[in-house]
C-alpha cells in the first residue's frame, strides 16, 4: 500500500518512542571457588553476549486532514529524529496561517511595548513573511 501525503494535508507530526531498548542477557556467573568463579563469569558473559539484542524504537505519527499515519523507525533515537526532521518542522509551522497571525500578534506587541524598534519590527515581519523560503519542501529543496 502506498500513502502520498503533501505537506498542507498534515495538521502535526510527533516522534515519540523509549528508543533504544535492550533485552536478554540478565546471566550471572559464579561458583565455588576461584576457578569455579572464575568459570561462572565467563560463561555468564558469554551467554550475555549471545542474548543480549538492542534496538531503536521511534515511533512517528502523522495526523492528517484524513486520518493518522503511525510509523516505527529503527535507525535514530526520538531526539536525534526530531533533529534531523527540524525543517520539515519549520516548513510546516510556515503553513499554518494561525502560526503567523500569532507571530504577527506578538511582533506588534513587542513594537507596542518598545522591545523592538519599527526598523527591527519590519524587519522580522519581512523574514516572517517571506515565502520564498517555503517554494520547496524540505525533502525537495534538498534533492539536486
Amino acid at each position: 500500500m502506498t500513502v502520498q501525503l503533501t505537506y498542507p494535508e498534515i495538521h502535526s507530526v510527533h516522534i515519540q518512542g523509549p528508543g533504544t531498548v535492550t533485552t536478554g542477557g540478565g546471566f550471572v556467573g559464579g561458583g565455588f571457588g576461584f576457578a569455579g568463579a572464575v568459570e561462572g563469569i565467563a560463561l555468564a558473559g558469554i551467554l550475555n553476549a549471545l542474548t543480549t539484542k538492542t534496538k531503536v524504537h521511534t515511533f512517528i505519527d502523522f495526523v492528517t486532514d484524513s486520518g493518522e499515519l503511525f510509523l516505527h523507525y529503527g535507525l535514530l533515537e526520538p531526539a536525534a529524529l526530531r533533529i534531523a526532521l527540524s525543517p520539515v518542522f519549520v516548513y510546516l509551522r510556515r503553513l499554518d496561517p494561525n502560526y503567523i497571525a500569532d507571530r504577527t500578534r506578538r511582533l506588534q506587541a513587542l513594537r507596542e511595548r518598545n522591545v523592538v524598534d519599527d526598523r527591527e519590527f519590519r524587519r522580522l515581519l519581512g523574514r516572517l513573511m517571506t515565502l520564498d523560503d517555503l517554494s520547496q519542501p524540505p525533502d525537495e529543496a534538498t534533492d539536486g
